[in-house]
């Protein structure tokens, strides 16, 4: 092909899409549990949804921490060099390089222990299976969903502290 189909091209073909409806909502739909019948009416409309204790009984809830996925990840061969050559790291509005990086910085920084320590907030995709195997263990897909909607091969995780992060912004990541 002539012109390389990512990136700038993406963003320069996009079609316009209006962000009205979401600026101020006339009302979020707040539920303490969602039925697929449920979804299928609320899920595709331009109304936000508020799920509360959707992940309530993931094992993730009690176990995933800045420790697990540090552990996980220097515990699973070669998974930084993967991340680096087949993943994505969004290390936003901090010094991080990439995944192996993050994950290294010391334990007071990591849960503010330190009050003179930079909050942070990250978000990195995992492509390597083995990681993607542990992982899945400690959630379910939610039952909601329609049987036929697509489920992503890949993980993504995003954490960090309140007031940082990503801005409101429509995301080309492949999935």
């Amino acid at each position: 092909c002539v012109v390389d189909r990512g990136g700038l091209f993406l963003e320069l073909t996009r079609p316009i899409t209006s962000c009205d409806f979401c600026q101020s909502p006339a009302s979020v739909v707040e539920l303490e549990e969602m039925t697929k019948e449920d979804f299928l009416r609320l899920g595709y409309s331009d109304r936000p949804i508020v799920l509360r204790g959707a992940a309530r009984r993931w094992k993730a809830m009690a176990v995933f921490s800045f420790a697990f996925f540090r552990e996980l990840y220097r515990n699973v061969s070669g998974s930084f060099k993967n991340n680096r050559d087949y993943c994505q790291f969004f290390k936003y509005k901090t010094e991080f390089k990439d995944l192996e990086d993050f994950l290294g910085m010391p334990d007071s920084r990591a849960d503010l222990t330190d009050p003179e320590a930079k909050t942070w907030y990250v978000g990195w995709s995992n492509c390597d299976q083995r990681v993607a195997k542990v992982l899945r263990e400690y959630y379910t897909r939610p039952e909601f969903l329609p049987q036929d909607s697509e489920a992503s091969v890949i993980d993504w995780i995003f954490m960090g502290y309140s007031g940082n992060g990503a801005t409101t912004h429509v995301s080309d990541q492949p999935t």
